[in-house]
């Protein structure tokens, strides 16, 4: 008889580790829930809270991660049948120390368009049927029509 683990730890070592591995437990849980072997919706509830858990285990270890990496040669290295590497994940620019004046008269005329964009926006959702305008900058009459509305239902998940 096999014994149910009984801490996070036991839990976590018996996940999977490979793409193999991964690709192999998602199919199982897939065919379960298409079978009716198992209630889709506590699937989902599970699968989000895995999502959160692992985001948030993720974040709050990444300095651990690192040190134990550290402690390998080389920027690669393989590592429960998986390859690791260290670089550079991220880079980021701050414009703004350059103190360019072209730069910052950029910056302000595209915050000011996308302000003027989703004014536009607003007033676009707003119509009800086609209208006749008349452009004041050209002083050409268009008829303009409403937003197409494009929506997908789902299911949205509060985790408590």
């Amino acid at each position: 008889m096999h014994e149910l683990p009984t801490t996070a730890n036991e839990v976590l070592s018996l996940m999977a580790n490979t793409s193999t591995e991964i690709d192999l437990f998602s199919d199982q849980v897939i065919e379960s829930v298409k079978n009716g072997e198992v209630d889709p919706l506590k699937v989902l509830v599970q699968m989000k809270a895995l999502e959160k858990a692992s985001g948030r285990i993720t974040k709050e270890i990444k300095d651990n991660c690192m040190n134990a990496a550290d402690k390998y040669p080389g920027n690669s290295f393989e590592f429960m049948g998986n390859t690791i590497q260290k670089l550079d994940v991220h880079t980021e620019y701050d414009f703004k120390a350059c103190e360019d004046s072209e730069w910052f008269r950029l910056d302000n005329l595209i915050t000011d368009l996308k302000s003027k964009q989703k004014v536009r926006e607003r007033f676009l959702r707003s119509l009800g049927e086609p209208t006749t305008i008349l452009d004041e900058s050209s002083g050409e009459i268009t008829k303009i029509y409403p937003p197409i509305k494009k929506t997908t239902t789902g299911l949205k998940l509060t985790i408590r």
